[in-house]
């Protein structure tokens, strides 16, 4: 299998085997990172995929006001900080004196 583009298992036993082998293509990628503890986007939890050996990391990115991107999933700030309003109707500093919401 080392080395192998495509899966070639003839049942999931096998592809379970090979996976707790490492014996096989596939690689994790963490969705906005490790965010339970830390929220989702962060650089905590970005740091907490690296501690846990997971280097492929999906991140989502908005644009600001002012032409910054900022790691941010939503298009509003509601969800995941104590601010209200869309990413794009704040400029990067008033932005940064948002809080993020912790496991969010």
């Amino acid at each position: 299998m080392q080395g192998s583009h495509f899966l070639n298992f003839s049942n999931y036993d096998e592809f379970l085997a090979a996976f707790h082998k490492n014996e096989h293509p596939l690689y994790t990628v963490a969705h906005r990172g490790i965010w339970d503890p830390a929220p989702e986007n962060s650089l905590s939890a970005i740091q907490n995929c690296i501690e846990e050996g997971i280097y492929l990391v999906e991140l989502d990115f908005q644009k600001t006001k002012d032409g910054h991107l900022v790691l941010l999933h939503d298009s509003s700030v509601d969800r995941m900080t104590n601010g209200t309003g869309e990413v794009s109707s704040f400029d990067l500093v008033n932005l940064q004196s948002l809080s993020l919401k912790e496991g969010s």
